[in-house]
């Protein structure tokens, strides 16, 4: 559900997410999977800012819009690698 920018009675900022946290290793080696490509990495020194982790509070998200996350990782980043699929090999 879309909420109206009347409904609230601040500006509010909503996280969006699996509920799982994942680290870029992991989804890389899932879309390495899923492609049947070897994605090339760099890896740099983290930054002093860079927090080591983060994990995203989706219960603002459902309070406000009911949605609650349903797909898995793994099965997003398929669906979203064949629509890649479908829409740029037309191209």
């Amino acid at each position: 559900r879309i909420v109206e920018l009347d409904e609230l009675s601040e500006p509010a900022i909503l996280d969006a997410g699996s509920g799982t946290t994942h680290s870029i290793n992991e989804v890389i080696r899932a879309l390495e999977h899923i492609s049947g490509k070897t994605i090339a990495v760099e890896y740099s020194p983290g930054r002093n800012i860079d927090p080591g982790s983060v994990e995203v509070n989706l219960d603002p998200t459902a309070g406000l819009t009911g949605w609650i996350p349903a797909t898995p990782l793994q099965d997003g980043l398929e669906r979203v690698h064949a629509w890649a699929l479908e829409h740029y090999r037309a191209q």
